[in-house]
């Protein structure tokens, strides 16, 4: 990819003569609004983060920290419980898929358990009865 596809035209350009003093292109620049224009773009907002971040102090970087730790917290916490009442992360999803046929086969398995130990201690009381006599 070439750079000048990357490059976008700038919708804040004024017009100015040729070897135009610093004071007409203020002038220009004040008159078309082009700085008020720059300021609402994405990337302007982007410098202007950076720029804040540089110039903050350890207790404010600290305090963005803990504010993030926060927000992540409570937006982990409210997805779970939404999610647990209607699955819609994958692993929430994958369970739910597994866990039907599990518990078929658990039921099953279980049941054919509990037949074969009450066989067990029914032939074992027949034994016992049998042996008395």
């Amino acid at each position: 990819m070439c750079i000048r596809d990357r490059v976008s035209t700038q919708s804040t350009g004024t017009k100015i003569s040729r070897n135009a003093g610093t004071k007409s292109i203020a002038e220009s620049l004040l008159a078309s609004k082009a700085l008020e224009k720059y300021a609402a773009t994405t990337v302007a907002r982007k410098f202007a983060a950076k720029a804040a971040l540089a110039k903050s102090t350890d207790f404010e970087r600290y305090q963005l920290r803990v504010a993030k730790r926060s927000r992540a917290h409570w937006t982990r916490k409210i997805f779970n419980d939404k999610d647990a009442k209607t699955p819609v992360s994958f692993e929430r999803t994958t369970l739910k898929k597994i866990e039907g046929p599990h518990k078929k086969f658990a039921d099953k398995h279980m049941k054919a358990r509990h037949d074969r130990i009450k066989k067990h201690f029914a032939a074992r009381k027949a034994a016992a009865k049998t042996a008395k006599k």
